[in-house]
């Protein structure tokens, strides 16, 4: 990869990575368990890949910007870097919420669920 297409890489991963927070809030974000985030080409796309530690999903979100369309695209891979799930045509105002539902919280899951699961896994952990 030349110096071109890192910087463009790295620029795209910015972009993406304020998207998300200007499309749900901050703390949503975090709730991720967000441990690395790699600007990278996927599909010969400018793509953010974040590693991801949800209670749904465990492994990468890669987030791509197909520019064509002016949508982004974004997949979940597993731990074997496997594709288990492509959400595409997301448009800039909805990317954090269907990320989340995939990886964190799915959208049937009430808020007193959601409490629930996250205090029983803190229990847990300890």
């Amino acid at each position: 990869m030349d110096n071109e297409m890192k910087e463009r890489a790295v620029n795209m991963a910015n972009t993406i990575w304020q998207t998300l927070f200007w499309s749900i809030t901050p703390t949503v974000v975090l709730s991720w368990g967000v441990s690395k985030r790699t600007a990278t080409y996927y599909n010969q796309m400018p793509a953010l890949e974040l590693r991801v530690n949800g209670m749904v999903h465990k492994g990468s979100v890669i987030i791509c910007y197909e520019e064509g369309h002016d949508v982004f695209i974004a997949y979940l891979l597993d731990k074997k870097r496997n594709v288990v799930k492509t959400m595409d045509g997301l448009f800039c105002d909805e990317l954090g919420k269907r990320i989340d539902e995939a990886i964190e919280r799915p959208a049937n899951v009430t808020d007193t669920q959601y409490r629930s699961k996250t205090i029983s896994e803190l229990v847990n952990a300890i």
